[in-house]
């Protein structure tokens, strides 16, 4: 059992010009391997998050099922999609959930992912 951590691209257009939105953008990828059985990162969030995208690779594990969990700092669950998402699918949840501080990003399997390189990503989008 391993614990797959993920990387950070971030897309901020908060600002005070005119040519600038006020939303920002988190894409999460974790690249897990066959041993990991969660993937997860802590990154700060200070806004409404109002959209969360999960995407679900195809694996070889075809009984391969996650669960998205987003809670604060205090550990309390912010986001959840529940368990049982099926694997190589794509879900879009809407939301208006205000943020402040660090929030653990978590994706729990029911077994170990089974292949090597299965990328997962996770787009948070607020303003």
């Amino acid at each position: 059992m391993s614990t797959c951590t993920g990387t950070v691209a971030t897309l901020d257009r908060r600002g005070d010009t005119q040519d600038y939105h006020p939303v920002w953008e988190k894409i999460i990828t974790y690249a897990c391997v066959t041993a990991d059985t969660t993937a997860t990162i802590t990154l700060p969030l200070n806004g409404i998050l109002q959209k969360v995208i999960f995407k679900r690779p195809d694996t070889t594990n075809n009984n391969l099922t996650s669960q998205l969990t987003i809670a604060d700092s205090g550990d309390n669950t912010i986001f959840d999609t529940g368990g049982g998402l099926a694997e190589n699918a794509t879900s879009i949840y809407n939301l208006s959930e205000p943020l402040v501080g660090a929030c653990d990003v978590l994706i729990t399997f029911n077994e170990a992912v089974g292949v090597t390189a299965a990328t997962f990503t996770i787009t948070l989008r607020g303003i």
